[in-house]
C-alpha cells in the first residue's frame, strides 16, 4: 500500500518514522523500557519512542532528515557539563552558561526544526499540542532544500540542564513538544539530550530570543540551569509527588 509522503509529496510506501530520532531514546532505557514524558499526558513506559507510519517515505526519513539526525547525534554526544562557564553578573547574581561555537549551524537548526515539523504533521495524540500552522510549509521547504530561508523564522534558544545528583537516567529524558507564549510570540519547546529547545514560531518579537542567546552561525550562549528547575525536572517532581500521595491514600 502506498501513501503520499509529507516531505517529497510523492506516492510511496511509507515507513515507521520516529518523531524524535531513535538515538535520543537509547540512554533512557529502564528495565528494557523507555521513560517518556508527554505534555498533556501521563508518564508512559514504551519500547523505542513514538513513531508514525503515515508521514514519511524511506528516502526522506533516511536520506534527507537522516543527515540532520546523524549530525545532531554527534553534536549532542558529548559531556557539556565540562563546558559550563560560571561567573557573577553586574547585579551580583550567579550566572552559568555554555558558549557554543564551531558547529554546523544549518544542520543543527534544521534538525531541531525537523523534530518540530515531524511533531506538527503527526496524528499521534502525544504531539497534538504542536501545530505550526502557516509555518509548517516554511519548515518543510527548509528541510527539503537544506537551507535557512529566513533567519527570523524559527529563532532558537537552548537551555542546558545540569545533570541531577541522583537519577542520572533522567538527565537525558525526553519531553514532547509543548506550546508557550513569550510576550506576544508563539513558541514551541521540547527537551532531549539534556537540552530544552525553545523555538519561536512567530513574526512577533520575544524578549527571550535576543542577540547572544539566539542560535547563530558565529556562535551563541546556552543558558544553564539546575535539573530541578528544568521542564523535565518539574515534571518528574510532580510525578513523584503524585505517586507518593497515591501510596499514602
Amino acid at each position: 500500500m502506498t501513501q503520499v509522503c509529507r516531505l517529497c509529496d510523492k506516492e510511496k510506501k511509507l515507513i515507521k518514522a520516529h518523531i524524535i530520532p531513535d538515538w535520543a531514546h537509547r540512554t533512557l532505557k529502564q528495565d528494557n523500557h523507555l521513560i517518556y514524558l508527554s505534555t498533556g499526558a501521563k508518564e508512559r513506559k514504551i519500547q523505542s519512542g513514538y513513531w508514525d507510519n503515515s508521514i514519511l517515505c524511506r528516502e526522506c526519513d533516511g536520506d534527507v532528515i537522516g543527515q540532520y539526525d546523524t549530525y545532531a547525534k554527534k553534536f549532542f554526544d558529548r559531556d557539556f557539563s565540562k563546558e559550563i562557564v560560571r561567573g557573577t553578573a553586574s547585579s551580583g547574581e550567579d550566572v552559568a552558561y555554555i558558549h557554543l561555537k564551531d558547529f554546523d549551524y544549518t544542520k543543527l537548526k534544521l534538525f531541531l526544526v525537523s523534530v518540530l515539523w515531524r511533531a506538527s504533521i503527526s496524528n499521534l495524540p502525544q504531539f497534538a499540542a504542536t501545530n505550526l500552522g502557516k509555518y509548517e510549509d516554511i519548515a518543510k521547504q527548509m528541510i527539503l532544500e537544506g537551507k535557512i530561508i529566513n533567519e527570523k523564522n524559527f529563532q532558537i534558544v537552548l537551555a542546558y540542564c545540569e545533570p541531577p545528583e541522583a537519577g542520572k537516567a533522567f538527565e537525558k529524558a525526553i519531553l514532547s513538544p509543548g506550546k508557550h507564549k513569550f510576550d506576544h510570540a508563539i513558541c514551541h519547546s521540547f527537551m532531549m539530550a539534556g537540552f530544552d529547545a525553545i523555538i519561536k514560531v512567530s513574526d512577533a518579537p520575544s524578549s527571550l530570543h535576543i542577540e547572544g542567546l539566539n542560535m547563530h552561525p558565529s556562535g551563541f550562549h546556552v543558558l544553564v540551569r539546575k535539573f530541578e528547575e528544568s521542564s523535565i525536572g518539574k515534571y518528574i517532581a510532580r510525578f513523584k509527588e503524585q505517586r507518593r500521595i497515591k501510596k499514602l491514600s
